[in-house]
């Protein structure tokens, strides 16, 4: 694979790739990145290089794109030795975690001070909190929201520092923020961007999961939609331009698998949902805004 196919790929997937120096600069795929913290080059031997400011594992970014290690390497009998002690030396040095366990030992009990705290810094409710499962990691230092994919088995954790940065667990992968008692049921379904918009939602007694970014965990979703068989679902996007292309590109997935599709922003001025819950945003808010938000069909596509 060349960095033309690399960048090509970065751009489909909304990152927003560009030239930096020797290198190129984009949108992290495998965090909710805001400020492009992805740089990518080209090594000596031809390999594509990935390195993600905010730490993310190349593994991580791989998965997030739908490429493997041996994309990297340039096809050339050369660097296939190469290839092979890269990848060995790779597995040597990302131990394997143990994920469900790592949730349960990190989780936050119901009633527990540092939930009740965690909750009032977010502006969302502790019960919203613990329905997604938060932990606390004393050695990071971090607050834990575990990721899963469409069946709910947990396959990567994000975390959340005090200063508002974020990162993922190397090993892991990229999936959603889901919480525990989320059930097929008809009703509506909100589908916000990150976890604490997904707890915004939840505290305000809407039935939701969350993405892992405006454009990632796409396949998920639309799986679980399908599984859970909503009567009505309600994007609720970022009130940026990559928020809102996100949402219109998730609608486009969704749109054969819903009868209701809607998308939604918060009011100008008003980042996310959170931001809109935390200025005293409520149900009969976002109902008013989900009843004048024209619903997608096959006939009118997306709505611009």
């Amino acid at each position: 694979m060349t960095i033309d196919h690399v960048i090509a790929l970065l751009s489909q997937a909304g990152c927003q790739p560009r030239q930096s120096g020797n290198g190129w600069a984009a949108i992290c795929p495998a965090h909710d990145d805001r400020n492009p913290s992805l740089s990518v080059g080209v090594g000596d031997d031809g390999r594509i290089l990935f390195y993600c400011h905010a730490g993310c594992d190349t593994n991580e970014i791989l998965a997030a794109l739908g490429l493997r290690m041996s994309d990297l390497f340039a096809d050339s009998p050369s660097r296939r030795g190469s290839r092979r002690v890269f990848t060995l030396k790779l597995s040597q040095s990302t131990p394997k975690v143990d994920l469900p366990k790592y949730v349960e030992a990190c989780q936050i009990p119901r009633g527990h001070p540092r939930l009740e705290a965690i909750a009032h810094s977010l502006g969302v409710s502790p019960e919203s909190l613990f329905r997604l499962q938060v932990g606390w990691d004393h050695q990071r230092q971090a607050v834990t929201f575990p990721m899963s994919d469409a069946l709910g088995h947990i396959v990567g954790i994000r975390f959340r520092r005090s200063d508002g940065s974020k990162l993922s667990l190397r090993g892991g992968s990229e999936g959603l923020f889901l919480p525990i008692d989320l059930q097929p049921r008809p009703g509506q379904l909100l589908i916000t961007e990150g976890p604490t918009d997904c707890a915004a939602a939840l505290s305000l007694g809407f039935q939701a999961l969350g993405r892992p970014s405006c454009t990632g965990a796409q396949t998920q979703v639309v799986e679980l939609v399908r599984r859970l068989r909503p009567t009505q679902a309600v994007i609720v996007a970022d009130n940026d331009a990559p928020g809102l292309e996100g949402g219109r590109k998730l609608a486009r997935a969704l749109i054969l698998h819903v009868s209701d599709l809607r998308l939604i922003q918060p009011p100008p001025g008003t980042k996310d949902l959170r931001a809109w819950v935390r200025q005293g945003g409520t149900p009969d808010d976002l109902f008013r805004a989900i009843d004048a938000a024209e619903g997608f069909s096959l006939s009118i596509g997306v709505n611009t």
